[in-house]
């Protein structure tokens, strides 16, 4: 028998539990050093991309390429999912096309009402081999881009649970912030590139994530592009319709204001057409159990366990008796 448990042993002491206002201001700090964490990032990669720019000043299309996949390493690395491995072709290019489809009608709009307000003549045009290269580099500049003006700060926003407007409009304020930095922007310029930076934030966020965002981005540059100044020859009147420092005036505001309607009613049509909002949280790490949830033994069971087990001695069998063995 086991003897009885004693009331007197010496019992651990039972863990503190944290209060009240040390748990918020521990949400605090570690919310406090994701934003720095991902501060400090958006900060290395834009130093990259500047370092590879002066080591191919005359190779833009390189640089592109190259930045691209620079970015998508590094984000990757910091936990950044913008594709599934779960998920086929076809849905990330209906998100694409979707995107896509949304640039390429407000920029319809735009040339259309400046073509109505006198702002704009239309000349026919031509289209060569240079228009593959702008295919090529405008995809790989939509990548990097919202990569790492869009994802990345929308992750880390996610990761601190920042309200998603929020960090909508701090991805916005990152295009002008970052890609107008090389020289002096004009008011359309800058207008412009906030609008569109609302847009592809706003598509990435609520329109299904990264490949939205870079269908929309591509499509965008590729209509500034080889479309406007390869398949017709646009001459603008008042201001200029461009990307970059290269936008200005009159057409550049109207096509702020058309994008900025557009990013309004992207949530609805997302809905509408099935496209779910972009996972942007990090990559799920599977939790060391706490010391709460761990399972403990019990005072009896370490006591038996402490107990020596003894080993049952075999029983013998009896042997059969014979004959001799029986009495006379």
């Amino acid at each position: 028998m086991s003897e009885p448990e004693r009331d007197d042993e010496p019992k651990a002491p039972a863990p503190r539990k944290p209060s009240a206002r040390a748990e918020p201001e521990a949400r605090k700090r570690s919310a406090l050093t994701e934003l720095a964490i991902g501060a400090l990032l958006l900060i290395g990669i834009r130093a990259a991309l500047l370092l590879l720019s002066i080591l191919l000043p005359t190779a833009p299309l390189a640089e592109v390429v190259i930045g691209a996949l620079v970015v998508d390493v590094v984000a990757g690395r910091a936990g950044l999912e913008w594709t599934s491995a779960e998920e086929t072709f076809w849905p990330q290019l209906r998100r694409a096309l979707f995107g896509a489809s949304g640039t390429t009608i407000a920029l319809g709009v735009t040339v259309v009402l400046s073509l109505a307000l006198g702002w704009a003549r239309l000349a026919t045009g031509h289209v060569d081999g240079m228009a593959l290269l702008a295919l090529v580099g405008g995809g790989a500049m939509a990548v990097r881009d919202e990569l790492l003006l869009r994802g990345v700060p929308l992750m880390f926003a996610a990761r601190v649970n920042l309200p998603k407007p929020a960090a909508i409009g701090f991805a916005a304020l990152l295009s002008p912030a970052l890609a107008l930095a090389d020289a002096p922007p004009t008011a359309g310029s800058i207008a412009l590139s906030l609008a569109s930076g609302l847009l592809f934030a706003t598509l990435y966020a609520y329109a299904g994530g990264a490949p939205t965002a870079i269908g929309a981005h591509a499509a965008w540059l590729f209509g500034l592009g080889p479309i406007l100044r390869g398949l017709v020859e646009t001459s603008w009147l008042r201001g200029e319709l461009g990307d970059g420092r290269a936008a200005g005036g009159a057409p550049a505001f109207l096509a702020s204001a058309v994008l900025v309607l557009l990013a309004l009613v992207t949530p609805r049509l997302a809905t509408r057409f099935g496209l779910a909002p972009s996972a942007v949280a990090p990559k799920s790490t599977p939790e060391a159990p706490s010391k709460s949830t761990r399972s403990k033994p019990t005072r009896s069971k370490a006591k038996h366990a402490e107990e020596p087990v003894h080993a049952e001695e075999p029983v013998r069998a009896e042997e059969p008796k014979t004959d001799d063995d029986q009495p006379s």
